[in-house]
């Protein structure tokens, strides 16, 4: 099984867990913190902030990386 682990970068976003809390994850661009994600909700939410669609690399990437993320139907 491949297995990733946080911090990854989508885009110019930083994804990881440091200091984000229970169930969360944060983004961070050019180092500065730009806000919170609960990780469940991290694909439905991560293309608004992009302002684009995720391909499914990146996405693949995402669920494999960030413990509950979860695909929506």
């Amino acid at each position: 099984m491949i297995q990733m682990k946080l911090p990854i970068t989508i885009g110019d976003i930083e994804i990881t867990r440091r200091q984000a809390g229970r169930g969360m994850v944060r983004l961070i661009k050019h180092g500065e913190s730009i806000g919170r994600i609960e990780s469940n909700k991290v694909l439905d939410d991560l293309p608004r902030v992009l302002g684009r669609k995720l391909t499914i690399e990146e996405q693949v990437a995402i669920t494999l990386a960030v413990p509950g993320a979860v695909v929506a139907a």
